[in-house]
Formats: C-alpha cells, structure tokens, sequence
C-alpha cells in the first residue's frame, strides 16, 4: 500500500536532519546550511515532479541527471561554491533522491 506524500516528505525531512545532527562536527555550517535550504526546498520538488510525469519521464531525468555529471566528473569541471550553485545541488539533489525513495514505497523499485 502507497504511503501518502506527506509521510514521505516528513520521512526525509527526519533523516536529512538526523544525518545533520549526527554530523554535526564535521560540517563546515555555512556552507551545510545553504545546501540544507535547496535540500528542504527540493522536497516538494521532487514530489511534483514524480505526481506529474510518467515513469519513461522520470527514467530519462534521472539518466540526464547521471550522465551530465559524469560528463562533468570526466573533464573535471570547476563548479564554483556559491549560493546559487549549492542551493541548486540541494534542489536536485533531493529531488532525485525522492524519486528513488517514493519508488520503493510504492513498490516499483
């Protein structure tokens, strides 16, 4: 049985700051809090974007996603640490991660 939306939302938002908490000593703040802000804001995003599309949809994103950073990895791009770019890693980072979580629940993956 499907768990709703909001189970799972509060289930993530549970371990990102778990893990955080945890963590704690290690983090650099300033920088663990601007990717924490893209993180929680990525929540929703990536419940949206799982209730809108289809699982071909879906399947492709992710494998944009996978194969964008590789290709980045691969010629070893300089990505700047500011707040746009960490804020945005958060969004995306979330988003996908909720893909694969909300899968599982739902007994797809």
């Amino acid at each position: 049985m499907p768990l709703p939306a909001g189970a799972t939302t509060m289930s993530a938002l549970a371990m990102t700051v778990t893990i955080a908490v945890r963590q704690r000593h290690h983090a650099e703040w300033k920088v663990a809090v601007i990717a924490m802000t893209g993180i929680v804001l990525g929540m929703p995003l990536g419940l949206w974007v799982y209730a809108v599309t289809s699982p071909q949809v879906l399947t492709v994103l992710v494998g944009i996603g996978v194969l964008g950073c590789t290709v980045m990895v691969r010629r070893r791009v300089k990505v700047p640490g500011n707040v746009p770019v960490l804020v945005g890693a958060g969004l995306i980072r979330r988003a996908l991660d909720l893909h694969r979580h909300q899968r599982v629940i739902d007994g797809r993956g």
